[in-house]
């Protein structure tokens, strides 16, 4: 088979669709493509899940359709109650629940069905991806989802399991969130390179770690 190659000139008259963010969001990850992968890891209490929220709020007010699956609290009085605080009722439009697990095997087929254009799995510890190839089967399948995979860390930061570790290796975009504040560690990072997540919160906690 013949190698394919391409041009320097063909490759910077490319453009890319890409996420129109603005404010905190565009000073915090510039306007990544709308495929690939993210990975948003940090540890319990920093603020992880309200960020996954109000990113989940901000991309479907953008007219991205987004298909949620809430492995980690699903259909609970707590998840309800962070919708809520998100204000997801103003895009609700936009964005899809998924509040009990579903085996990957249907992912995989059901996701045509959807019409989606962003999937987060919040977290994917809890998901049965068994191996790197279901993990590039379904980029494959779908090159044009930006999917969002959302993980727990060990002790040393690193992701926890194999499979979130294979994962957190190929993301475009690595989102380390610590300290009520979202930190960009990937290959797009904007002027600030960070979102707060909660201001006073992280005000506080950079602060004193300073």
């Amino acid at each position: 088979m013949a190698i394919k190659v391409t041009s320097v000139y063909n490759l910077l008259k490319k453009r890319f669709d890409r996420i129109p963010f603005e404010g905190a969001w565009l000073e915090a990850f510039d306007q990544p493509e709308k495929r690939g992968t993210w990975f948003i890891s940090g540890r319990s209490t920093n603020g992880k899940t309200s960020f996954c929220l109000q990113l989940v709020k901000q991309l479907a007010s953008l007219g991205l359709k987004t298909l949620y699956f809430a492995l980690e609290e699903g259909n609970t009085l707590t998840f309800q109650k962070s919708i809520i605080r998100t204000n997801w009722a103003d895009v609700a439009g936009n964005i899809q629940v998924v509040e009990r697990f579903t085996p990957f095997s249907d992912v995989l087929e059901g996701l045509a069905e959807k019409r989606v254009k962003v999937v987060v799995v919040d977290t994917v510890q809890r998901w049965d991806l068994t191996d790197l190839k279901d993990y590039i089967t379904l980029k494959d399948r779908y090159p044009n989802i930006l999917f969002i995979f959302v993980s727990h860390v060990k002790d040393n930061g690193m992701p926890d399991g194999r499979i979130a570790n294979l994962i957190h290796q190929d993301a475009d975009l690595k989102i380390w969130v610590e300290g009520y504040r979202a930190i960009s560690k990937g290959r797009l990072v904007g002027d600030l390179g960070y979102y707060n997540i909660w201001e006073e919160g992280a005000n506080k906690y950079w602060l004193d770690k300073i």
